[in-house]
């Protein structure tokens, strides 16, 4: 039998974040995941809408009511199919909100809402 003692860190005490940084972003591909589903949940409620006969124009009068699922994305797809950029509006909020989640500042808001721990090469640490 033998003993082994490792450092574990939290983003906060690591000594070098920009590794923690680095092997989040090598590693996690879908920290913006939720906010991927939540656009593509205002989509489909906004097409079902359409499709029933409402008018954008009704919808972008209580826009500010999120009136789609009520979630953030109600919003900013509403303006995207109100000022006719459907297409490229919807994908520009989505590449942005995507990008969004893999900034230094929101990486580590994610680490420490969640308490993840890190090795002093920046790899996740979890327990087996």
């Amino acid at each position: 039998m033998r003993t082994v003692e490792i450092t574990i860190y939290t983003i906060d005490t690591h000594p070098d974040k920009e590794k923690v940084f680095s092997w989040i972003r090598d590693n996690w591909h879908d920290l913006g995941g939720h906010l991927q589903a939540d656009i593509y949940e205002s989509i489909k409620k906004l097409e079902k809408l359409l499709e029933e006969g409402t008018s954008l124009k009704e919808l972008n009068l209580i826009k500010d009511e999120l009136p789609l699922t009520g979630c953030w994305s109600d919003l900013d797809v509403i303006n995207a199919y109100y000022n006719g950029k459907r297409r490229s509006g919807v994908r520009k909020l989505y590449d942005e909100t995507v990008a969004s989640c893999y900034t230094d500042e929101a990486i580590e808001h994610t680490c420490e809402a969640n308490e993840y721990e890190f090795y002093e090469d920046g790899s996740f640490y979890y327990e087996k």
